[in-house]
């Protein structure tokens, strides 16, 4: 079939129009196919939830983990060799015959009272009160135990530090009941500062507490001493912070019950074994 002249001529206008339609149809393609996907693509997505999505507005980064600040250096015996355990008696053969090599340094806090707020239970009297703790990492180990332990957990705790990288949070728990004894749970704290349970010291003595850490062994046994009966009784035990187990190791009191607090101790009146 022969098509006529005038389809077939060349002239101005039809060189014109090739050129528009040769530019025209690939940009308005692109454009009308790139409008094509955005709407179907948006209706594939489901609807977030509202909310789904918390900023995180903290200036503190996730990661960090603080220490705790001693202020004391390390110590091979945080106790005097030489002093009196009880009452002009000496510490027992059980603890000062330990060798240099056999324990490691040692530094450990304050003792703190806590019952929702932390007070250094011995200090500078400051407007009237002792020295308030403010040492955010503390802090949060109260929390943690007192989450582990029940809401509004009272009473103290000693934090301390090994020269072989242990750390050790020892919380005496407020009992309820007469007698006002503590029983002390002691705690290895990780790297990330979590705190594992290891073992309980308790005991059925009267206003009974362990706050005195003595000092730390190479096979990460922690010696520490404790007192009760209104200050008639004075015990020692270890703690194996790795076998989680505690053994007692040494106690003294005085059998008169007339002396409470004798200004002068007696030694026939007192009993150590």
């Amino acid at each position: 079939m022969t098509l006529p002249e005038s389809f077939t001529r060349v002239t101005p206008f039809s060189k014109l129009m090739s050129v528009l339609l040769f530019i025209l149809l690939p940009i308005s393609s692109f454009y009308l196919g790139m409008q094509y996907q955005k709407a179907t693509f948006f209706q594939e997505l489901p609807d977030l939830p509202k909310n789904s999505i918390k900023q995180n507005t903290s200036t503190t980064p996730v990661a960090e983990i603080k220490n705790v600040k001693i202020e004391t250096p390390f110590s091979k015996r945080l106790f005097d060799i030489d002093g009196s355990f009880f009452l002009g008696k000496k510490y027992p053969q059980a603890v000062i015959s330990l060798s240099q090599a056999s324990v490691v340094g040692i530094k450990c806090t304050a003792d703190y009272s806590c019952a929702g707020d932390c007070y250094r239970t011995k200090g500078p009297i400051i407007n009237g009160k002792l020295p308030k703790l403010a040492d955010q990492t503390l802090l949060s180990f109260y929390s943690k135990v007192s989450q582990d332990l029940g809401d509004n957990t009272q009473g103290n705790m000693i934090y301390c530090e090994t020269e072989t990288a242990n750390k050790i949070l020892i919380f005496r728990k407020q009992l309820s009941g007469g007698g006002g004894g503590k029983e002390a749970i002691f705690f290895a704290v990780n790297e990330r500062n979590n705190l594992k349970p290891v073992t309980t010291v308790k005991n059925n003595l009267a206003y009974f507490d362990c706050n005195k850490p003595l000092l730390y062994t190479n096979t990460n046994e922690l010696y520490i001493e404790c007192g009760g009966g209104e200050g008639s009784v004075e015990l020692i035990y270890s703690v194996d912070m790795v076998n989680s187990n505690s053994k007692f190791i040494y106690s003294c009191h005085y059998t008169d019950p007339g002396y409470i607090h004798p200004e002068i101790s007696d030694g026939e009146k007192i009993v150590c074994s």
